[in-house]
């Protein structure tokens, strides 16, 4: 979807129609986030089910993705949101926005992710994904 509204963006753009771009910006950052929201809450609801397509007879897997399940459905609402804005900006030719907002969010992303993993705290993969919402959270903002 990024690239679609890379293109659109930028055609629209190019042809002078600015109103229409803005437009179509509008839309498709609210599409990209209402999309991959539903995606987050498909992937919540069927967070206890979800596990078995893993495993057989392993709890533990299950109810691992069972307790990470609800950050990942944050994690996909925050990417539809990134993914949709950023290719908007790639539209408006503003790519030195991206370079620093993705830095931003890559370090914040990283850092507290690790800290939050095997730091003081010992959170495991709910850490590690607690650290990669909150790094797409700063690279979208």
């Amino acid at each position: 979807m990024c690239v679609c509204h890379y293109h659109r963006v930028a055609r629209l753009l190019g042809s002078g129609q600015a109103a229409k771009a803005q437009t179509c910006a509008r839309l498709a950052v609210t599409l990209g986030t209402l999309l991959t929201s539903a995606l987050g809450v498909v992937l919540y609801a069927f967070r206890h089910q979800l596990g078995w397509a893993f495993t057989y007879d392993d709890t533990a897997i299950v109810d691992l993705l069972a307790r990470i399940a609800p950050l990942v459905a944050v994690y996909q609402a925050v990417a539809g949101l990134l993914g949709s804005t950023q290719g908007v900006l790639r539209g408006l030719g503003r790519q030195g926005i991206l370079v620093v907002h993705n830095s931003m969010g890559l370090g914040v992303g990283t850092m507290l992710g690790a800290w939050l993993t095997w730091g003081p705290r010992q959170m495991g993969l709910p850490g590690l994904w607690a650290g990669s919402v909150v790094g797409t959270a700063v690279t979208g903002e």
